[in-house]
């Protein structure tokens, strides 16, 4: 296993549930970059959920443990941007819960607070059916994958 994910890092036990691992490795993927939308230029390639207010969206409530397991990873290795760091984290996350092999090429710099994406580009179940499908849409998905 590669040394920046090794148990010193935060690997999760053994005896870790099936349960927990999945909660634990969505976290991961949910850090990751993935602010995708072909209509506006709004790609959080730049790990800036580490600062307010992205950081304080309510869609990224709770992701707090992930960012500073990365964040602990990031002190050992200095080298590697956050874009990296998170969406190394996030391809390593799937491939632990038996996902399929994702290909990763480093190479994304690190970003700004002033490069940080708006709210309400996540998904809100409290706004609705129609926000839902807004936030989808943007991303090419149609109403059967929603």
């Amino acid at each position: 296993m590669d040394p920046l994910f090794s148990v010193s890092h935060g690997t999760l036990p053994e005896h870790t549930t099936k349960t927990q691992r999945l909660v634990a490795g969505t976290s991961f993927i949910c850090i990751s970059p993935q602010l995708y939308s072909p209509n506006i230029r709004y790609v959080s390639n730049y790990a800036t959920m580490r600062f307010a207010p992205e950081s304080l969206h309510g869609a990224n409530a709770g992701l707090l443990l992930a960012r500073d397991l990365m964040e602990k990873v990031k002190q050992e290795f200095p080298w590697i941007s956050y874009g990296d760091l998170w969406t190394l984290a996030g391809v390593a996350a799937i491939q632990e819960m038996a996902g399929p092999h994702i290909p990763w090429r480093p190479g994304r710099i690190d970003g700004f607070s002033h490069q940080a994406t708006p709210d309400g580009r996540l998904p809100d179940a409290t706004q609705g059916a129609d926000h839902l499908r807004n936030i989808f849409y943007r991303m090419g998905y149609v109403n059967i994958y929603i």
